[in-house]
């Protein structure tokens, strides 16, 4: 039910962008679904496999108009994760129509990929689609052995810890020489904050965090373990940990997870306004 919901919704989108269309032609040509494919399921499918049938990826000329290919792709992106089995479909057909036949078309689209999916501040940031694109690109012939074993590398990494999954429990030790398990934090809330003392973003980030009235309500004077009944902050110096490196993923410093009172990854790697925006909305 909720799939036919989401199709319902998709077949709106996809008549609206067919109908700004008339108005500018510089926009993305979106397919049109044969009337005669009635069911929610195969018009979503035609869809997916047609998408792209009408770019043609020799011309790169459709680079430089904003309307065409970043939009198009922007589209793409959010259709896919609606689309449940679909999306890899999507990223097979995407990778073969568009990949491995101009290399600035190459550059071009992996660049947008990573722009929208991969960079921590992008609001449609999805580290699971952006892994099932690399998986997609590693299938085809066309890929070097180098770039093959890079998107292994990040695909491994960015599976560490998934939102949703139980954070990977570990021991650290608070200002006072105290052992603690992650697993064992009382809050409603855990703010996992790690962080590189030599990096100067870190202490932005900390010196945010000492200004955040709601932190600073979770936070007590001593210890790297503070905490109230609703959030805890735990501190952990990544540098000196590297064990921790083989159970979560730094691809920045600070690295910012929120948990839920089981320890389920709540937001992962992602920025302080945005933890401090869910606690606002969670109290």
């Amino acid at each position: 039910m909720i799939f036919r919901h989401q199709i319902f919704l998709i077949a709106i989108l996809l008549m609206a962008m067919r109908s700004l269309q008339v108005q500018a032609q510089e926009d993305f040509p979106y397919p049109s679904v044969p009337a005669e494919l009635t069911t929610p399921q195969e018009r979503a499918d035609y869809v997916v496999r047609h998408y792209w049938d009408d770019i043609n990826f020799q011309d790169t000329t459709l680079i430089h108009r904003p309307g065409m290919i970043e939009q198009g792709f922007v589209n793409f992106i959010d259709l896919l994760p609606r689309l449940g089995k679909l999306e890899l479909v999507g990223w097979q057909v995407f990778t073969e129509k568009a990949l491995g036949k101009n290399a600035t078309y190459d550059n071009y689209l992996k660049g947008l990929a990573e722009r929208y999916l991969y960079t921590a501040t992008s609001p449609m940031r999805n580290d699971s689609l952006y892994c099932h694109l690399l998986a997609a690109i590693n299938q085809l012939p066309t890929t070097s052995e180098e770039e093959r074993e890079k998107n292994l590398f990040l695909i491994t990494q960015l599976g560490k810890n998934k939102v949703g999954d139980v954070a990977t429990n570990f021991e650290y030790t608070d200002e006072k020489g105290n052992k603690h398990q992650l697993h064992d934090v009382a809050a409603d809330y855990t703010l996992l904050y790690m962080y590189d003392p030599d990096c100067e973003t870190c202490h932005q980030v900390e010196e945010e965090m000492k200004k955040e009235p709601l932190l600073q309500q979770a936070a007590a004077p001593t210890g790297n373990h503070q905490a109230t009944a609703h959030i805890a902050i735990v501190r952990v110096n990544a540098m000196a940990r590297k064990d921790l490196w083989k159970s979560y993923y730094f691809r920045s410093f600070p690295t910012l997870y929120l948990l839920d009172k089981s320890k389920r990854v709540v937001l992962k790697d992602t920025e302080l306004g945005k933890i401090v925006s869910f606690l606002r909305e969670n109290r």
